[in-house]
Parts: structure tokens; C-alpha cells; sequence
């Protein structure tokens, strides 16, 4: 049995499609069990990374764990939970969905908070594997009114970065569990093409036929702007630093990742907009 927590999110939801389609039991950790249309056979444990004593009998006959914790500042002490818990439980495989750049004395604070639990995880004793993936293509998808309205705004400078569809991080995550040879691993995974915000812009214009203008503000316009719309201050100061990691040159890395280890070609952000025209079209 696999557990796979942060079920419900952009890439965990994707996780435990991959491992249904490909035969494997499965079961999906969620806080609240709701109505998710998830695949025939996939079983369903309610717990929280927060509440230790939640996670035993969610991870009752669990031999792999596919470990994914909410972007929020207490991700250490969550994973910590987990990996304690999968130690208790025998579990023999963990996947730890990261990010890129992960170390404890990395520049920006996500980079750090996976950078530690790495570490705590790699100190356990579990065999592991770690998936760092690069920003999402779908986090454009909470920008689609702003996109609609004709502008893409993001300090970014002319930075390029890779960014990743998440199913492709999905598919890497779950060829790691299933497929021999994973352990003791460190996978960044970015998508085939690094690009400049300009060029982003540019195709999502030709994709919604209509004007999408990249404004490429200064970071205090961001944090402005994010906490305007309701972002926590901790998750602006968070998601500007990742930015100031990027316009330094490291989201311009492309690895082939998905390719050798989730074994097929990774989508391009054309693809990506195809996938999802209706969205970014207001239909």
C-alpha cells in the first residue's frame, strides 16, 4: 500500500491518479473527507499532518509514502510528524516532494523549510527519495482574471524560468515510487524550456486572443499586490524570495527528468495553455 499525503492538492490529486492507473493500492490522506472523484479502488484515510496520533492508522499496512506538506511555515515540524510516524510504521520508501533549491541554508525561507526536512528525513534511517520541482505552469492559473484583463504582472525582470507542468512532477514522483532504484535520489524537475515572463505573456496572447501585457514589477509592488488580495504576509514575503532566487539565475535550469524517470516527454508550456484554454478563456 502507498500512502500519499497533500492528496487533494495541484500535484498530490495527480499522484494518486498516476499510481491508481498503473495498478497500485492506494491511499489518499485527506483533513476532511470530501467529495473527490477519485479513481475506483483508491482508499480513503482521514488525518492531519499536524496531529501525530492521526497518521497510525493511516499508515496501518503503508510500505511507501509519497510525502507532500502545505506550503505554510510550519512544513518542518508537519513532515517531521510524518516521518516519525512512517518509522513507527514500518514504512519502507518515502518520496519527499521538495523544491528546488532545498538546503538549510538556502536563500529564500521554502528553500530552506524543505532543505531541513530533507535533512531530518535523510537522518531517519528511511530510504528516501527527494523531488524538487521547479514553479508550477498551473500557479499561472490564479492569475487568469488579472491574465483576462491583460496583464501578467510578476517581479521577475527578464528572468527565464523552467517552469514545470505538475502532472509532469506527479509522474516523476510516482515512477520513483513504483519503479526499483530510487532510493538515496535527488530529482530537480523543471519542464523542457526555460522562458522569459515577456515570452509567457506573449503566448498566453496568442493562446486567448486578446492583449496580455507582462508588467514586470519591483517586489514591494508585489507584496503590495498579494497582500491586497488576501496573501498572508508570511506566503508574500515566501514568494518573493523564490522570485529574488529566480531573477538570480537558478529557475533558468532545465533538467531531463521527466524524460528518464517518469519516462515520458515533458509538456511544454504550449501544451500546458492547450490543456487549459478554456480556463485562461473564461468559459
Amino acid at each position: 500500500m502507498i500512502l500519499v499525503t497533500g492528496a487533494t492538492g495541484t500535484t498530490g490529486r495527480h499522484v494518486v491518479r498516476e499510481l491508481s492507473a498503473a495498478g497500485a493500492p492506494v491511499r489518499a490522506l485527506v483533513r476532511r473527507v470530501e467529495r473527490v472523484a477519485w479513481p475506483d479502488g483508491v482508499e480513503v484515510a482521514q488525518g492531519d499532518l499536524a496531529d501525530p496520533e492521526s497518521l497510525a492508522g493511516a499508515l496501518r499496512g503503508v510500505e511507501k509514502l509519497y510525502l507532500l506538506a502545505p506550503f505554510e511555515p510550519r512544513l518542518v515540524d508537519l513532515e517531521r510528524n510524518a516521518i516519525d510516524a512512517a518509522l513507527r510504521a514500518g514504512v519502507r520508501h518515502v518520496v519527499k516532494h521538495s523544491g528546488l533549491g532545498a538546503a538549510p541554508d538556502a536563500p529564500m525561507a521554502i528553500g530552506r523549510w524543505h532543505g531541513e526536512a530533507e535533512r531530518y528525513l535523510e537522518r531517519s534511517g528511511l530510504p528516501f527519495t527527494h523531488v524538487q520541482p521547479q514553479s508550477f505552469m498551473q500557479n499561472l492559473l490564479g492569475s487568469r482574471q488579472a491574465i483576462a484583463a491583460g496583464v501578467l504582472a510578476a517581479p521577475m525582470g527578464d528572468a527565464r524560468v523552467s517552469l514545470v507542468d505538475a502532472r509532469d512532477v506527479a509522474r516523476v514522483g510516482t515512477r520513483a515510487l513504483l519503479d526499483p532504484g530510487h532510493e538515496g535520489r535527488r530529482y530537480v524537475v523543471t519542464g523542457p524550456e526555460a522562458l522569459p515572463y515577456a515570452e509567457i505573456a506573449a503566448q498566453l496572447e496568442a493562446m486567448i486572443g486578446r492583449p496580455v501585457r507582462y508588467a514586470d514589477v519591483s517586489p514591494a509592488e508585489a507584496r503590495q499586490g498579494m497582500l491586497a488580495a488576501g496573501v498572508p504576509e508570511w506566503a508574500a514575503d515566501a514568494i518573493n524570495g523564490l522570485a529574488a532566487y529566480h531573477r538570480a539565475g537558478a529557475g533558468a535550469i532545465v533538467t531531463s527528468v521527466v524524460a528518464e524517470v517518469g519516462r515520458q516527454a515533458p509538456r511544454t508550456f504550449a501544451e500546458f495553455l492547450r490543456d487549459h484554454a478554456a480556463v485562461f478563456q473564461g468559459r
